[in-house]
């Protein structure tokens, strides 16, 4: 339940904007497997939303969603290796 609410909370903070509390939200989430805040933390280190642009920490966060089963995140994985973005 407590995992349930912090996503929530987590995710309606990325919403209304509020990045670096949807970051403190979501990070250990994020860390535990939970994919929807891996997807989120990729999001904010690509745009530099809460934390500093780092583009390690982005690819980081994509490879982690794919390794969890987001397709998307696959895909854009994929294109990042064949672009030599991604070793």
């Amino acid at each position: 339940m407590k995992i349930t609410t912090e996503l929530s909370q987590g995710i309606r903070a990325f919403n209304k904007r509020h990045y670096e509390e949807a970051f403190r939200l979501l990070e250990p989430l994020a860390e535990a497997g939970e994919l929807r805040a891996q997807l989120i933390l990729a999001r904010l280190y690509y745009a530099g939303n809460g934390v500093e642009k780092s583009d390690s920490r982005y690819h980081y966060w994509l490879q982690k969603s794919a390794d969890s089963g987001d397709k998307s995140s696959r895909a854009r994985v994929k294109k990042l290796h064949r672009q030599g973005k991604l070793s």
